[in-house]
């Protein structure tokens, strides 16, 4: 006599535990959106420090040595222990764009940041390590993300739109800006800015990097202008609020603090 075989009855996941995996699916994604909240937190008071400690440092230089760090004279290097001299016209009161790196080896040479790289920069590396990033970071003043800063001054100019200065305020007088380095995202800057200053990239002492077409050192991102800014078309370029920040992540955008 042939056994009846009853079919098999496949089992499913009960609603309570399809609740608990969904559940722990939310703390991790929970999770993982926490901690990188915690991380981009973390980048963004790393910056802050970062431009608080150079601007502190140039100040300091200034008042212990009555000149500006990156513009020495022969004479005026020579107070500072090991400073090297500006190669574009020393002692002109600016820190040209070829100066740039001179700046940092100066600050470091006096003791107020601590840089040995810095030390490192001699006269022949004039024009390295400066705007767009140049092309000797090792001897220069790095961001927490491992790109060269820089710092020049800026006469304006007719097209002072590139530098997103709709009012071309800049024209006179001049000012000295301090990089924060590539490789960062809009959003990034954009946290940096409300937190220093107004939250718009083309107002205020704190704006997006005037070299925004130029490709950073080790990133083959030329015209990254346009993933860093966006604009709003019912605003007129001559308004401050025309341009902000894009929260596109992955963007290598830069920006600067107007120091004097």
């Amino acid at each position: 006599m042939k056994r009846l075989r009853l079919p098999l009855i496949a089992k499913g996941f009960t609603l309570v535990e399809i609740a608990i995996v969904l559940v722990i699916i939310g703390l991790l994604i929970g999770g993982i959106l926490r901690g990188q909240e915690l991380i981009n937190t973390a980048k963004v008071r790393s910056i802050i420090s970062q431009q608080s400690s150079i601007q502190t440092a140039i100040f300091t230089f200034v008042d212990r040595y009555k000149v500006l760090p990156g513009d020495l004279t022969t004479a005026e290097a020579a107070i500072v222990n090991s400073a090297t001299t500006a190669a574009s016209i020393p002692g002109n009161g600016v820190i040209d764009w070829q100066d740039g790196i001179f700046t940092f080896q100066n600050l470091a040479s006096a003791g107020l940041i601590n840089c040995a790289n810095c030390l490192l920069a001699q006269p022949t590396d004039v024009g390295t390590a400066t705007i767009g990033g140049g092309t000797n970071p090792a001897k220069t003043l790095l961001n927490p993300f491992g790109q060269p800063l820089y710092i020049s001054t800026y006469y304006g100019g007719a097209n002072a739109n590139n530098y997103l200065d709709p009012a071309n305020s800049f024209t006179a007088p001049i000012k000295t800006n301090l990089s924060t380095g590539y490789g960062l995202a809009g959003s990034i800057l954009a946290e940096v800015d409300r937190k220093l200053d107004d939250g718009w990239p083309a107002s205020g002492s704190f704006r997006f990097g005037f070299n925004a077409w130029q490709t950073p050192v080790g990133l083959s991102t030329p015209g990254i202008f346009n993933s860093c800014l966006t604009t709003n078309p019912n605003l007129s370029n001559t308004s401050a609020q025309y341009y902000a920040w894009t929260n596109v992540p992955g963007t290598n955008c830069d920006g600067v603090l107007i120091l004097m």
